[in-house]
């Protein structure tokens, strides 16, 4: 299976959910919902630094972003037309990650961190939280960020793989106290 594809797939799991997180840090609790929208795909593959790719369309429309993500679930966009892109190395690495992204959610079940993050050291993210999930073996730090949209609810804003946590260390740290999932339309 085409790894952009496996990657679609594994970000399909996550839609039409509800999450709810509740975690807390020396006194101070946090809750907060998280959904996953289509549309979020584009931006967290890294599709929108490969402007010189047709098929991908205009990066701007909602529907282009959501056309992408449903043309890479039935594998009419690849991994192997990507790689075509002048600008490929930029996505490289967050697209041969992105296939865990059901599993770095789901393992939010054991106990977690959650970061709360602003953006003096994140200037390109909004201020928001993010799940960490450690890969010592192979000596990566998965980084799923979330911000606030205008409703409320968190979405997802970006997919950062790196070979170590300093973008996070200075930041607010909660542990994870409980996690639940409901299907939602």
């Amino acid at each position: 299976m085409d790894l952009l594809q496996a990657a679609a797939i594994s970000y399909n799991n996550l839609l039409h959910k509800k999450f709810h997180i509740k975690a807390g840090a020396k006194g101070n609790l946090i809750e907060f919902d998280f959904i996953f929208k289509p549309i979020n795909f584009f931006h967290l593959a890294g599709l929108h630094y490969l402007d010189d790719m047709k098929l991908l369309g205009m990066h701007t429309s909602h529907q282009s972003k959501e056309l992408a993500f449903k043309k890479s679930l039935r594998g009419e966009l690849t991994l192997e037309y990507l790689e075509k892109s002048a600008h490929f190395a930029k996505i490289n690495e967050r697209v041969e990650w992105l296939h865990r992204i059901d599993a770095v959610v789901s393992h939010l079940y054991s106990p977690k961190t959650i970061v709360e993050f602003d953006n003096k050291n994140f200037s390109f993210i909004k201020p928001g939280y993010t799940f960490v999930e450690d890969y010592p073996v192979q000596r990566k730090v998965v980084m799923l960020f979330f911000t606030k949209d205008s409703t409320g609810m968190y979405l997802p804003e970006s997919f950062i793989v790196s070979t170590n946590q300093n973008k996070i260390l200075q930041q607010k740290k909660y542990r994870v106290l409980d996690f639940s999932c409901e299907f939602s339309r």
